[in-house]
C-alpha cells in the first residue's frame, strides 16, 4: 500500500523527470543501436508515466493509452524496419497525438488546481517541456511529409533529424532562435511563428494562473 501511494504520490515527478531527458539528450542516443535502444526505452517509461498521471479519467486514458501502444509497436518496429517510411509516419503521428493529450489533460488538471503544490508546479513545468516535444513531433510529420519544410544554414541539403527538430521547437518556444536551422515553407514559418507566441503566452498565462490560486488560498485561509 505504502509503494502505491509513494508511486502515486511521485508521478508528476517521474514524468517531469523522463520529459526533461526526451527534451534534453535525445541527441546522445541517435550515435550508436545501443544509445537508440536506450532512448525507445525511456520513451517508453514516458508513455508509461503520461498514462499513469491520467490513468483516473477513464476517456483520456482510453484514447492516450491506444495512441501509447501505437507508439510503443511502431517505435520498436521503427529500429527494425529503418527504411521503411510508413512505420516512421506511423511512429511520429502516434507520439504527436500521445503527448499532445496528456499536455492537454496535464494543463486542465493545473487550471483546475484548489491550492498551489509539488504536484502543481512540476505539471506546469511538465506542460512548458511537452510543448516542445509535441511541437517537434508536428515539425517532423510536415518534413516527413514534405521533405525540405526546414533548412539548416549553409546546407542546401541535410537530413532533419528528431533532435533537431526538438532543438528548434525549444528555442522557438523560448524565444531565442539562433537561426542555424530555419523553416522555410510557408506552413512551417507560421507554425513557428506561433510556436513563439504559445510561449510567451504561456508563461504569462500561467504566472497569472497561480498567483491567482495563491490568492484565493490566502484568502480561504484569512
Amino acid at each position: 500500500m505504502k509503494v502505491i501511494q509513494t508511486a502515486r504520490k511521485e508521478r508528476y515527478l517521474v514524468f517531469f523527470l523522463t520529459v526533461v531527458l526526451l527534451s534534453t539528450i535525445y541527441p546522445l542516443f541517435l550515435g550508436s543501436l545501443t544509445g537508440l535502444i536506450s532512448l525507445y526505452a525511456l520513451i517508453s517509461l514516458s508513455l508509461v508515466a503520461g498514462l499513469y498521471i491520467i490513468h483516473d479519467n477513464y476517456q483520456w486514458t482510453l484514447w492516450s493509452a491506444s495512441l501509447g501502444f501505437l507508439t510503443f509497436i511502431s517505435m520498436w518496429a521503427n529500429l527494425v524496419f529503418t527504411e521503411v517510411k510508413i512505420i516512421e509516419l506511423i511512429f511520429t503521428l502516434s507520439q504527436l497525438g500521445f503527448f499532445a493529450l496528456v499536455t492537454i489533460s496535464i494543463f486542465t488538471r493545473v487550471l483546475g488546481s484548489q491550492k498551489i503544490t509539488r504536484e502543481t508546479l512540476l505539471a506546469s513545468a511538465s506542460v512548458y517541456f511537452l510543448l516542445a516535444i509535441v511541437w517537434a513531433m508536428l515539425f517532423e510529420l510536415i518534413e516527413l511529409l514534405q521533405p525540405g519544410s526546414f533548412q539548416i544554414t549553409g546546407q542546401s541539403e541535410a537530413t532533419i533529424s528528431t533532435d533537431i527538430l526538438i532543438y528548434l521547437a525549444q528555442i522557438t518556444l523560448s524565444s531565442l532562435g539562433y537561426g542555424e536551422i530555419i523553416p522555410v515553407t510557408p506552413l512551417t514559418r507560421s507554425l513557428a511563428a506561433l510556436l513563439a507566441m504559445t510561449g510567451q503566452l504561456y508563461l504569462t498565462v500561467l504566472v497569472a494562473i497561480l498567483i491567482g490560486i495563491y490568492l484565493k488560498t490566502d484568502k480561504n485561509i484569512s
